[in-house]
């Protein structure tokens, strides 16, 4: 019962992203996406690129292993040619707006739905400076949407 408990309040949690989200859809229209399942998926490809389009701030809190920064994205790009590009920032918002300013471009880009806290619903690893972690950065108690066994922090 105790555990029911708790997938009840994902399932309210992952809710609210997807509304969050989907409330958001049209300031980047017509953009490829993945979702968070569909990433833990391919995640071991050789042939991705997982953009990470928040604050440094949020990125010292905690990365998806393996992301890296928009800028270090724009300072190199030709090593990522040919790659699929999969941007994530808190929700979605960012990454969805960076995803679109590339739609020009021959980039293969997704914007990861539900985005960081999203992947933490999948059971998604996270990494900080020192490792291993479960802390999510997130905009306020407001968004207090991460997946039991994760802790948001602002």
């Amino acid at each position: 019962m105790f555990n029911s408990l708790f997938n009840k309040s994902d399932e309210s949690k992952r809710a609210k992203i997807e509304k969050i989200y989907q409330s958001q859809r049209s300031s980047f229209p017509g953009i490829q996406e993945i979702t968070p399942e569909e990433l833990k998926e391919m995640k071991s490809s050789e042939n991705l690129t997982i953009v990470d389009t928040r604050t440094a701030e949020e990125q010292q809190v905690s990365m998806i292993p393996g992301a890296i920064t928009v800028e270090q994205f724009e300072t190199h790009p030709e090593q990522h040619k040919g790659n699929k590009i999969v941007a994530y920032c808190t929700i979605g918002v960012r990454s969805g707006m960076f995803v679109k300013s590339l739609e020009q471009s021959d980039w293969d880009t997704y914007n990861l739905t539900g985005a960081i806290l999203g992947w933490t619903h999948v059971d998604g690893d996270l990494a900080s400076e020192e490792g291993p972690t479960t802390r999510v950065h997130i905009h306020g108690p407001g968004m207090k949407l991460t997946a039991e066994g994760y802790e948001p922090v602002w």
